[in-house]
């Protein structure tokens, strides 16, 4: 039958509220702290994928809070990821998964820009994703609830604390940048730092100014790359607003999706 031809499938249809539930049981664990976790193993992945995207290897360790990262792009993550993106992008259209397919897509169109760019300006880029990453992959990540795909994922079940995993995450960051009032525990359980930890241009002059804190990102932006604080705390800013556009999405289209009548 055609259904033992395919390697993906729909996954079972899941609540319309299953994604609301998720950034409530997110918000209630990163009122303790939790999604600090989750928040700091994408920050890691953050710089990979910009680092991949800029032909260059890289090695994200989120346990450690690191990523080893090469100097200068390479031949073949350049042409390996290019070519998994080329797959990707091919295989979604063949399935009329036009959302993946532009994604995958848009990947190759930036790896095709970075080629035009000094290696200067991508590590630069590679820095920037990091707190990127957090709002980017994290909303990517929670979008993905609904995706068709393999049957070996096991994605009736993966999906759920996936999406957690991802609202935590993107809840964090999203708050912190955005300066939202969420009443999180932000980056740190000191007091003296959660005074700040919301409030995006305080937060940014704190680390950009000390060399070996807890983050280096913003302090290399400032003093390598000649970012000021306003610009980067503006840029992230619109990097929240734009995962903030997937999240209400992926919220939205399962609330207003016709229900199927029962069979």
């Amino acid at each position: 039958m055609d259904e033992a031809f395919s390697c993906s499938m729909p996954p079972r249809p899941a609540p319309a509220l299953a994604l609301p539930a998720a950034l409530f049981v997110a918000w209630m664990l990163d009122k303790v702290g939790i999604g600090l976790i989750a928040q700091l193993t994408l920050h890691e992945f953050g710089h990979g994928v910009a680092a991949w995207l800029g032909g260059r290897w890289a090695l994200p360790i989120p346990i450690a809070g690191l990523t080893f990262l090469g100097s200068e792009r390479s031949l073949i993550v350049s042409a390996g990821f290019a070519a998994a993106l080329a797959a990707l992008a091919w295989r979604a259209a063949e399935r009329r998964r036009w959302a993946l397919a532009g994604a995958s897509a848009a990947g190759l169109a930036l790896m095709a820009a970075g080629f035009l760019q000094e290696e200067k300006a991508i590590t630069m880029w590679v820095i920037f994703g990091g707190v990127a990453g957090e709002m980017i992959l994290s909303a990517l990540l929670f979008s993905a609830f609904n995706w068709e795909v393999s049957r070996r994922l096991r994605w009736d079940f993966w999906r759920y604390p996936i999406a957690v995993a991802a609202a935590c995450a993107w809840l964090q960051s999203f708050s912190l940048w955005t300066g939202a009032p969420l009443g999180l525990a932000g980056w740190s359980m000191r007091p003296q730092d959660d005074a700040i930890a919301h409030d995006p241009r305080a937060y940014v002059h704190w680390l950009a100014n000390t060399p070996g804190g807890n983050d280096q990102d913003f302090y290399r932006l400032a003093h390598d790359h000649g970012w000021s604080e306003q610009e980067i705390a503006d840029a992230y800013r619109r990097v929240g607003a734009g995962s903030l556009l997937v999240v209400a999405l992926a919220v939205a289209l399962p609330l207003l999706a016709p229900k199927r009548p029962a069979a």
